[in-house]
């Protein structure tokens, strides 16, 4: 009987993992709403003295310090489970020191890895502060810094934060949210603990599956609510007679959800991911202008950040075509300002904010790296990749 059910369990697990699991949706009825009235309502109606003592004003002060105002990630992933710690590092017998193990995913698990793949597939929703950057970050600043990891290779929801030895506490403490004990205390907490969540952080977004149905897994109020967005995309390529160009349909896509589903957006990195050819040129003539009509007529701080052989063979251009290949060249080789009129703008090295004559437009800045052997790429015609 034994030796029946292990073989009807073994089958059982094998056709399961043939198939992509159900994922996950808001139902279509949910049983009762927390936040069904405005947050006015609830401040006059406040009974927990905590409540009464505090002005509303002070109150959220406290709760922006301590959920606030920082990088978060918000990722939902076809993977298999996390692994279960080895037996000799629960006892504490660690035998390997991990750098950057963010979430403490490795520590415990080193060497066989974090996810079990023995087990099959499901969907989980993963969340944890951002440590990609060092915590002493300048505001947007490293958004378009030199050797510093953009958003584009981003790794903690895989267990490695590039920052993360250099953020203060213990992990895995210091690598979570921290915000779960806060919203389920009561409803009064949950009503403006959750508006500083999504309000005052940037989000961080690099699941595809999750981007495409965001309507269906986040409620609608909590997307109205988001105001910082980093949002990393793969974006498809093909190429033709030599010449690499980007899937027009598939960055129209990315650009149709964020203009409908985030209505209160003021701040945006868009990190383009392109699987190129490094040895062949990429036209990003079309890619501009639709980026240049999507910015338009918004009042939003845009940075788009593109793969970094192509930002290089983009960078080249504009500056042989602003300087003639006569320098100076006392220019930053990691950033451009694009103009909406279609130019460009060289900017100094040393870090600055977007100078006045620049006018209206956004930041293009180099990406995830994928360009080790970039000085051995075939060298094309200078303005091509400004081409259609």
């Amino acid at each position: 009987m034994k030796e029946r059910l292990k073989t009807w369990i073994t089958a059982k697990l094998k056709r399961l993992q043939g198939k992509d699991p159900t994922m996950p949706h808001l139902p279509d009825q949910r049983k009762y709403a927390l936040t069904t009235a405005s947050l006015t309502e609830y401040l006059l109606a406040e009974e927990c003295l905590f409540f009464k003592k505090l002005p509303y004003e002070i109150r959220h002060r406290i709760l922006v310090i301590a959920f606030g105002n920082r990088r978060i990630h918000m990722d939902l992933s076809l993977a298999h489970p996390p692994r279960k710690p080895i037996q000799a590092k629960r006892n504490g017998n660690r035998t390997h020191s991990i750098t950057n193990d963010h979430c403490g995913r490795h520590r415990d698990t080193w060497p066989l890895g974090p996810f079990d793949t023995s087990k099959p597939q499901r969907w989980e929703w993963r969340g944890c502060l951002c440590h990609r950057i060092p915590p002493d970050s300048r505001g947007d600043f490293h958004d378009r810094a030199r050797n510093v990891p953009q958003p584009g290779d981003d790794r903690c929801c895989t267990g490695f934060g590039a920052s993360c030895d250099q953020w203060p506490g213990q992990v895995p403490d210091k690598c979570w949210i921290g915000v779960m004990g806060w919203l389920l205390t009561c409803r009064q907490s949950y009503v403006e603990g959750i508006q500083v969540l999504y309000a005052t952080n940037t989000i961080h977004i690099a699941s595809k599956a999750l981007l495409t149905h965001i309507s269906s897994l986040v409620l609608p109020q909590r997307l109205m609510g988001i105001s910082s967005l980093e949002i990393s995309w793969d974006t498809g390529v093909h190429e033709h007679e030599g010449t690499v160009f980007l899937n027009q349909d598939d960055l129209k896509s990315i650009l149709t959800i964020l203009s409908s589903h985030f209505p209160s957006l003021r701040f945006l990195h868009l990190a383009l991911k392109m699987q190129v050819n490094i040895q062949l040129p990429v036209r990003l003539g079309a890619t501009l202008r639709v980026l240049d009509s999507f910015i338009r007529n918004k009042s939003l701080k845009f940075t788009v950040s593109v793969t970094s052989s192509v930002f290089r063979q983009l960078y080249r251009t504009v500056r042989e075509e602003i300087t003639g290949g006569k320098g100076p060249y006392d220019f930053s080789d990691y950033q451009l300002w694009r103009h909406l009129v279609g130019t460009f703008e060289l900017v100094p090295w040393r870090w600055t904010d977007i100078p006045k004559s620049f006018g209206e437009g956004y930041w293009i800045a180099i990406g995830d790296n994928n360009d080790l052997k970039f000085d051995y790429m075939i060298e094309s015609d200078a303005c091509a990749i400004l081409r259609d």
